[in-house]
């Protein structure tokens, strides 16, 4: 396990493109299932 401060993982995931593109896609996509979840809950009831 690799232990960074915040300044460190920050430069670090900036330098990285895969692992930003990755990471904004998932939240994305985690946006996208909340927007599906409230829209099914509302049909429930």
């Amino acid at each position: 396990m690799i232990l960074i401060d915040e300044k460190t993982f920050r430069w670090m995931l900036c330098n990285n493109a895969m692992a930003t593109e990755k990471l904004y896609e998932g939240i994305r996509n985690f946006a996208k299932d909340i927007v599906k979840l409230e829209k099914d809950l509302e049909q429930m009831m």
